[in-house]
């Protein structure tokens, strides 16, 4: 069973997502407040995370830049997920180095497809 790390600042759309992980097979964590990434990936390092573009201390970019500078995190893959659609945000995104960028509101079949490419799972 894969572990995801959901980063997400609103609530309610992390409960969501979370418990869309969930009923699908996955072990999920949720956290809120993106500046303690660092805490959090300190005890466990998750397989996937899908992670909230804009968020008030540190944004979507900052933490894949963090991932990519840590030769422990620099290959978990990343999700965003965001109501920043415009093609320059996601070509942003993806440039950054998603792997994925979904747009808010996500459907849940995408969603879950694309973790599961990710993943490798069938």
């Amino acid at each position: 069973m894969s572990n995801i790390l959901i980063i997400e600042d609103s609530v309610d759309v992390g409960e969501l997502l979370r418990e869309l992980m969930e009923i699908n097979g996955y072990n999920t964590r949720l956290l809120l407040n993106s500046d303690k990434i660092a805490s959090t990936l300190e005890e466990e390092v998750p397989d996937l995370i899908i992670c909230d573009v804009v968020m008030p201390s540190m944004s979507g970019y900052q933490i894949i830049q963090f991932l990519k500078q840590h030769k422990f995190y620099k290959d978990i893959p990343l999700i965003f997920i965001s109501a920043r659609v415009e093609e320059e945000d996601i070509r942003k995104g993806l440039n950054y180095g998603a792997q994925a960028y979904i747009k808010k509101p996500y459907k849940s079949k995408e969603l879950l497809t694309t973790v599961r490419e990710i993943l490798g799972e069938k």
